[in-house]
């Protein structure tokens, strides 16, 4: 047994990834909440591993199980398409997705997020493909078809990501066949003639043309704007959910269903869940499993590079379509990842995949050459690179602490607004804790912008407007773009009484149409808390944002 844990693939790095998702289920505001993410982490865990020991022999059968599985939910998105309450982002997409739905009645049984289902069946494409690869006669037909209908569900979602992701996953394939094409006995590249020369300038003009036309064509036009708009609103995602990780450095805030709630009171300063994951792979990793987790992930991304990208030429059709498929889950994850909110099914089909080709394919075997000069060379390298980690370490070792305190103050913060089931005292005394953390961090490093900031943040949520306003003034140089600094200090000085001052500031965040009706909202609710002079501040606010607008 001994022998055979040793020889499984990145065992390593998948224990850290493990551990960071079982510490970041612990730290959250409700571990119960995560528990729904942590169940079907474990599991594909699990299944990886039986994958390299147990079922070693039995990779085929993981194959058929999890393209079946794919198969089963695009026919479930074909019939039921006109149920699910999708986008309509894509009028082709909805057309046919009403179609084909239209003769079947209403069995889904619970909500089918669009995103998440396009996450889970895009990189079981390339798999099927793999499988339709290896068949003959009838089986590869019906493997096509099965891709075919598996490629519809993905259409059916209209998810721009998943879309983007097979197109990279495809050309990446692409790149294999030629490679393995390339390393096939007798293999030559073909001259290049004149008559080469015009038919390839032929189909490059055509391609341009085409695009050309593509490109300004109205439909083209509306679909491109409204993509901008979406990736302007992604990116603000993005920059909100780094901050937001600076805010719990080490420790995330917890996997699953946590991340709306802690979005929505960290980062936007408002009670409602406004969205409910971070939309980014390696944002989703490291909030939900802490620095561990991601050094885990990073770890499993290059080791698995080095060992699977150099040999994938010469693996199996299967093989290949098992990584390429893992390929697409990556790209995907740049621009959207729901298995860390709404999609469970991914995570088993990622762990499964992974498994697949992590079994199969082995590393290459370099023929030993007398390379002394670079290994000296090498080693040189890595001593300096020792070194150097060590005086950035002990430089910067004030502020690594005073931004662990900073993440320790901003739990108990969440756990104090956000757990449910505790009472008043128990909240309260969760605060206490906070606000003994923030001392602990700014006796290590007064000066630290991140320790500054929870300063502020709980200042102003204790209503302690004075004391908000000189932290946040001392945080935002160095966190100029994160929008809860400005927002927090804005909101300080509108409730100390200087609203127009406040205002000014509201008035440069991205979303100060929005900030201005909050401050409507917040009239009446001050009104109803009997603080009446607040209530005049915030209207005096809105009315200055309205006229600098």
């Amino acid at each position: 047994m001994k022998r055979t844990w040793g020889s499984v693939p990145f065992l390593r790095p998948l224990i850290l990834f493990v551990i960071g998702g079982v510490l970041g289920t612990l730290v959250a505001y409700d571990p119960v909440v995560s528990l729904a993410w942590l169940a079907p982490m474990i599991a594909g865990a699990a299944l990886y591993l039986s994958m390299m020991t147990v079922l070693r022999h039995r990779l085929a059968i993981i194959a058929l199980v999890l393209a079946f599985w794919s198969i089963g939910y695009s026919v479930l998105l074909a019939t039921q398409y006109r149920y699910l309450g999708f986008d309509e982002k894509l009028g082709l997409a909805t057309w046919l997705g009403r179609l084909f739905s239209s003769p079947f009645p209403d069995v889904t049984p619970v909500f089918i997020d669009a995103n998440a289902a396009a996450s889970f069946l895009a990189p079981a494409i390339p798999l099927i493909i793999g499988l339709a690869w290896t068949a003959r006669g009838v089986c590869r037909a019906a493997w096509g078809t099965a891709a075919g209908s598996v490629a519809f569900g993905v259409l059916l979602t209209s998810s721009r990501g998943a879309f983007v992701a097979l197109a990279a996953a495809g050309l990446f394939w692409l790149l294999v066949r030629v490679q393995a094409s390339a390393h096939q006995s007798g293999a030559h590249i073909p001259r290049f003639d004149l008559r080469s020369a015009i038919v390839v300038g032929a189909v490059m003009a055509g391609a341009v043309a085409g695009g050309l036309l593509l490109v300004w064509h109205p439909l083209t036009q509306d679909a491109l704007a409204s993509a901008m708009l979406r990736a302007e609103d992604r990116l603000a995602v993005y920059r909100n959910s780094l901050f937001l990780g600076l805010d719990f450095p080490f420790s995330g805030i917890g996997p699953g269903a946590v991340f709306g709630q802690i979005y929505s009171r960290f980062q936007l300063l408002i009670i409602p869940t406004y969205i409910g994951y971070a939309h980014n792979l390696f944002l989703g990793v490291w909030l939900a499993q802490g620095i561990i987790g991601l050094i885990g992930f990073l770890w499993l991304l290059i080791a698995s590079l080095q060992r699977i990208v150099p040999t994938l030429h010469a693996q199996s059709p299967l093989t290949q379509g098992a990584a390429i498929g893992c390929v697409a889950l990556l790209f995907h994850g740049l621009t959207d990842a729901p298995q860390y909110a709404t999609s469970w099914a991914t995570l088993i089909l990622a762990f499964g995949l992974f498994g697949m080709t992590a079994a199969t394919c082995r590393p290459t075997e370099a023929p030993l050459l007398a390379v002394a000069p670079a290994t000296k060379r090498h080693s040189i390298c890595s001593r300096v690179v020792a070194i150097a980690g060590v005086i950035g370490l002990t430089l910067s070792a004030p502020h690594l602490a005073a931004a662990g305190a900073g993440n320790i103050a901003a739990g108990f913060q969440a756990r104090a607004m956000l757990a449910e089931g505790l009472t008043q005292e128990e909240r309260a005394a969760l605060m206490r804790k906070s606000v003994v953390w923030v001392n602990h961090g700014l006796r290590i490093a007064p000066d630290s912008p991140l320790i500054q900031k929870r300063l502020g943040m709980l200042a102003l949520d204790l209503g302690d407007y004075p004391r908000a306003i000189s932290a946040l003034e001392r945080a935002q140089p160095l966190l100029a773009d994160d929008q809860a600094v400005g927002k927090a200090l804005g909101m300080a000085y509108v409730w100390n009484g200087d609203p127009d001052h406040g205002a000014e500031i509201l008035a440069q965040l991205d979303y100060a149409d929005e900030v201005r009706e909050e401050l409507g909202i917040w009239v009446y609710a001050w009104q109803e808390r009997g603080r009446d002079d607040l209530a005049a501040y915030a209207q005096r606010a809105a009315q200055a944002m309205a006229a600098i607008h």
